[in-house]
């Protein structure tokens, strides 16, 4: 018994912090809905055109493949016993 008076007397709490807090919720709520949205001209003034940097990273990868191609010749002439 005394386990079910303790169960209870947490939900009692439970509740009564749960209708405190809707209580303070409810003002900040309603203030949300009156905030209007902003236009959508910035928003496509700020979009890139096209994809930033495709340039420079083509470029890092012929540059990357020149490399390594360079990297295997030189170890392949170095491995070479003929």
């Amino acid at each position: 018994m005394a386990e079910y008076t303790r169960i209870q007397a947490n939900y009692e709490r439970t509740q009564k912090l749960y209708e405190r807090l809707l209580a303070t919720c409810k003002p900040s709520m309603s203030t949300r809905a009156s905030i209007r949205r902003p236009s959508r001209s910035w928003r496509t003034r700020l979009r890139p055109t096209g994809r930033p940097g495709l340039v420079k990273s083509i470029v890092l990868a012929v540059a990357g493949g020149l490399m390594m191609g360079f990297l295997v010749l030189m170890l392949i002439e170095r491995l070479d016993d003929a």
